[in-house]
């Protein structure tokens, strides 16, 4: 089982098991986060699974306020506890690297037309999957980049 976790306010968990993808909303919401981590190790109690998590490193942004900076760092803190509390290894990963990875270009690019461009390349990726924010195209898109580390691509 690989996931693909996107920790930010529109946060989501994606997955995939058995060749079948699935995406959790989580909105950066404490329980939201531990209730989808619950589902993952739910299903992935065979031992036949392997577990392997993928999130991005995050740290503040110039501009960025105070709440906000806080809100993810209490968010990487909940899921970081969660997947050592539960035996799921993790990765963090760079934003840029599993973006330039996927194709979508960083350099010298807004934040939000990065975001605009995150959820086309997901939409186009995963066409039998509804997705919303830009949370969860990324956990879809961090997942898919976790996906070609773990398969040598």
């Amino acid at each position: 089982m690989i996931i693909g976790i996107d920790i930010g306010a529109n946060g989501a968990l994606a997955y995939r098991a058995n060749n079948e993808t699935v995406l959790i909303p989580m909105k950066g919401d404490q329980t939201n986060i531990v209730n989808a981590l619950k589902i993952i190790i739910g299903i992935s109690r065979h031992p036949e699974f392997r577990r392997v998590a993928y999130m991005e490193k995050l740290h503040g942004y110039p501009g960025m306020g105070a709440k906000s900076t806080f809100g993810l760092g209490r968010n990487a803190g909940i899921v970081t506890g969660a997947l050592l509390t539960l035996g799921i290894p993790f990765i963090e990963i760079d934003p840029k690297v599993w973006q330039k990875a996927l194709g979508i270009s960083v350099v010298k690019r807004k934040s939000k037309d990065i975001k605009k461009e995150s959820l086309i390349v997901a939409k186009r990726l995963f066409p039998e999957l509804t997705v919303k924010t830009d949370g969860e195209s990324d956990a879809l898109l961090i997942m898919q980049y976790a996906v070609m580390c773990e398969n040598g691509v």
